[in-house]
């Protein structure tokens, strides 16, 4: 292998492979996205790993921008999907099962992809009035109103450990 000249500049080599950021796959991408996919999802189908989509949405404001629009638009399929099977008139040609299956499909997807604006908030109530499964566990009061047996809640221990004879030799 013949060597440089001295002062030359070394030859130009490629480093890395080709770049996964094709038109190609972001297309797809913005396709899944528009179908109400999650970002996992659309990533594992893509075979790209999460970490790679969020950072060329970070590198390219122009993706970025595409990303909201195909989210927004799978949100807006959902809904109207939900107003027209809401409405009686609006769906009269498909049956009464399908309207269903349309109906649930579609809010299950807005509740999952969107739970801040569309899932149930349920409170869970902490009052000590209610019976608990838990309450076998770590009783604090039995259902008479009597208290708990006092070893199962005293935290000291107050047994003393017996007291053990140095041995002799004899």
């Amino acid at each position: 292998m013949a060597r440089r000249p001295r002062g030359s500049p070394p030859a130009k080599t490629l480093r890395g492979g080709k770049s996964k950021r094709t038109p190609a796959l972001r297309k797809q991408l913005l396709e899944l996205l528009e179908l109400g996919m999650l970002d996992k999802d659309v990533c594992a189908y893509a075979h790209i790993s999460p970490a790679f989509f969020y950072d060329w949405i970070k590198r390219d404001a122009d993706l970025e921008a595409a990303v909201l629009a195909a989210r927004q638009k799978g949100k807006v399929q959902c809904l109207r999907v939900v107003q027209a099977l809401a409405d009686p008139d609006g769906v009269k040609a498909l049956p009464h099962q399908e309207q269903k299956i349309r109906l649930s499909a579609a809010t299950w997807v807005l509740t999952h992809m969107h739970p801040g604006q569309f899932a149930e908030r349920r409170i869970i109530s902490t009052d000590n009035n209610r019976d608990c499964p838990l309450d076998r566990f770590f009783p604090t009061a039995n259902a008479a109103g009597e208290d708990a047996p006092k070893d199962l809640l005293d935290d000291d221990d107050e047994t003393e450990a017996p007291e053990v004879e140095p041995a002799t030799d004899a």
